[in-house]
C-alpha cells in the first residue's frame, strides 16, 4: 500500500503545480500539455482532452496516446463528438474491443471542456485516478478561468481609453 500512495502524492503534487506551469499560455499549449500530463498519471491507453470555448464552439482537442489502439483514441473522441451529457463507463471501440472510460469535467458541467482517458483494463481509472484526473481538470478550469477574467480586463481598459479618448476630442470641441 505504500508505493501506491507514495507515486499518488507525487503525482498529485506534480499536477497541483500546473497552474503555475500554464501561466501565460495559450488554451492549445494548455490542452496538449494536459493530455500528456494526464497519460503520464493515470494507467490509461489514451487520452483526449477537449477545451471550449464556454461551452460553446471547441477550441482544441488534443490527443495522447499511450500503449492504445486507434480503437481506444477513436472511441474517446466518438463518444466527445456525441454531444452525451453523461457519459458511458463502457463503450465498444470501432475495432470492437471494449474501452473502459474516465471522464473529468473542466469548469462547471464541462463549461470549459472534458478530459476523458480510456483503457482496456476494466479497473482503470481507479479511485486515486479519477481523483487526479479531477485535479488536473480543476487545474485548467483555473487557469482557463483566469485568462478568460484577464483577458476581459484587457478589453475593458481599452475601451475605457477609447472612450476618454474620445471624450477628450468632444471637449476639445
Amino acid at each position: 500500500m505504500r508505493e501506491p500512495l507514495r507515486t499518488f502524492t507525487r503525482d498529485l503534487v506534480a499536477l497541483s503545480a500546473l497552474a503555475a506551469a500554464w501561466k501565460g499560455k495559450e488554451p492549445k499549449e494548455i490542452g496538449r500539455s494536459l493530455a500528456t500530463v494526464t497519460l503520464g498519471t493515470i494507467n490509461s491507453d489514451a487520452v483526449v482532452v477537449t477545451l471550449t470555448n464556454q461551452g460553446k464552439t471547441p477550441l482544441v482537442t488534443a490527443v495522447s496516446a499511450g500503449s492504445a489502439s486507434d480503437g481506444a483514441v477513436q472511441a474517446l473522441q466518438l463518444l466527445l463528438e456525441s454531444g452525451t451529457p453523461s457519459f458511458p463507463r463502457r463503450v465498444l471501440s470501432p475495432t470492437g474491443e471494449y474501452v473502459y472510460v474516465g471522464v473529468a469535467a473542466i469548469g462547471f458541467s464541462g463549461k470549459e471542456g472534458f478530459i476523458l482517458v480510456g483503457s482496456s483494463n476494466p479497473d482503470s481509472p481507479g479511485e486515486f485516478e479519477r481523483l487526479l484526473l479531477q485535479v488536473a481538470a480543476n487545474q485548467a478550469a483555473t487557469v482557463l478561468e483566469g485568462a478568460r477574467l484577464l483577458a476581459a480586463l484587457r478589453d475593458s481598459d481599452r475601451l475605457k481609453e477609447a472612450l476618454l479618448q474620445q471624450q477628450t476630442v468632444l471637449a476639445q470641441a
